[in-house]
């Protein structure tokens, strides 16, 4: 699946991603999940990581739903640029399976403000 999508640079967000197989929810129990975003395809470092393990990324079983978590801390240091990224799903058994890509419009925070 290819999704593009916006993030507000500086910004506490998160996106859900539902997923089917052909026309059944798809069967996540069992699996870990993992996101990269990099500036660029070839980019040797990450921008940001985002795994089951490090919280940031909740498998909801019973929706077939990922959530991503992106929270300001991690988003001020966005690039403000279009970026990359991929999400795969780890099973128990080492297999690895690519279940979304696509680009993220970083969009540049203007207003810098630590609190009011």
């Amino acid at each position: 699946h290819v999704l593009n999508f916006k993030i507000d640079q500086g910004t506490d967000s998160h996106l859900s991603f539902s997923f089917n197989d052909y026309d059944s929810p798809l069967d996540l129990t069992g699996y870990e999940a993992a996101m990269q975003i990099r500036s660029f395809y070839n980019s040797s470092t990450a921008v940001d990581t985002l795994t089951t393990k490090n919280g940031r990324l909740i498998l909801d079983v019973e929706k077939s739903r990922v959530t991503a978590i992106f929270p300001n801390s991690k988003t001020r240091k966005y690039p403000p640029r279009r970026c990359v990224y991929d999400m795969e799903l780890f099973s128990s058994d080492g297999k690895i399976y690519r279940i979304l890509e696509g680009q993220i419009f970083i969009s540049a925070e203007v207003t810098r403000v630590n609190s009011l």
